[in-house]
């Protein structure tokens, strides 16, 4: 509670010194819900200066990016991250729900005209829609280990593998199995096996599947626009940074190439010894990545 108020009151001096109309960020919310149809979207803010959007991935939530928000925050960023359908606190409601629905009732619930967007994995996907849909509303998009609707899944022998296992464990109600199938591909990466990454990284991770799993199990996902993303990427305006992981399944790594080719306004890096939540396996280096191409 002391350390809200502290915040609080740097939060209003520092805003009373912007020649802005009052908008909910400017109270640095610490958590809320917006309702769209009947759901319950949950989101968090935290933070002053310019504002950074982050969506996580599938079967993720908000808190894959705790060490980004904390490093942004530091780094004059206000950040606000949510829960999609079907993820984290989010309470989902059975009426068909786009992504792009979200993100633009969190951001005008918020007053916020203009901001930077960091997705990973389905994240990406949300974000990319959104800017199709609204692309004077975006000032940057960074997309990491990005997936891309429309896309034919999976070109990787052994990424479609694990997610066919992946499906049978779900048919069978095996919530565990279906982490671990999951981890193979995109905590691993699916040409190695757990050895590979930091025990707790990967403990951490599968802590927030099966805190997911247990109570959003058959839940699902918003939705994506039709036609696919896939058709439409040359429209994408925003200058657009491409982070991939060296270790990562081939089709991230084809999408990858396919969106810097496309993007009129793209950069692509890829970072060694990581697969696909490259920003958990290494946060310091994704950090300095993401704050030297938002500074620019």
């Amino acid at each position: 509670m002391i350390q809200h108020i502290i915040l609080l009151i740097i939060n209003l001096v520092f805003l009373s010194n912007q020649n802005t109309h009052e908008k909910c960020w400017k109270i640095n919310l610490d958590e809320d819900f917006v309702e769209i149809k009947d759901h319950k979207i949950y989101y968090e803010i935290s933070g002053v200066g310019s504002p950074i959007l982050l969506i996580h991935g599938g079967y993720l939530d908000n808190t894959m990016w705790d060490d980004q928000v904390e490093f942004l925050n530091k780094n004059g960023f206000m950040t606000i991250r949510f829960d999609d359908t079907g993820h984290g606190k989010s309470i989902s409601g059975k009426e068909k729900v786009y992504s792009f629905e979200i993100i633009e009732a969190i951001l005008n619930k918020c007053g916020i005209d203009k901001v930077g967007i960091i997705g990973l994995s389905w994240g990406t996907m949300m974000a990319v829609d959104y800017t199709l849909k609204y692309p004077e509303k975006v000032s940057k998009l960074i997309l990491i280990s990005p997936g891309l609707s429309g896309w034919e899944y999976f070109q990787d022998e052994k990424a479609r593998k694990n997610f066919e296992r992946r499906q049978i464990a779900r048919k069978n109600n095996d919530k565990e199995l279906f982490v671990e199938y999951f981890q193979k591909n995109w905590t691993d990466g699916p040409d190695y096996d757990s050895l590979r990454i930091d025990p707790e990284i990967r403990k951490r991770i599968g802590a927030i599947m099966r805190k997911n799993m247990e109570n959003h199990w058959n839940e699902d996902w918003s939705n994506l626009e039709d036609p696919p993303a896939i058709e439409k990427i040359k429209e994408l305006k925003p200058e657009t940074l491409i982070i991939t992981g060296k270790l990562d399944g081939k089709d991230i790594q084809m999408i990858g190439e396919k969106l810097d080719r496309e993007i009129v306004n793209s950069k692509r890096i890829e970072i060694k010894n990581v697969a696909h939540t490259l920003n958990l396996e290494k946060p310091s280096k994704t950090n300095r990545i993401i704050r030297k191409f938002l500074k620019k």
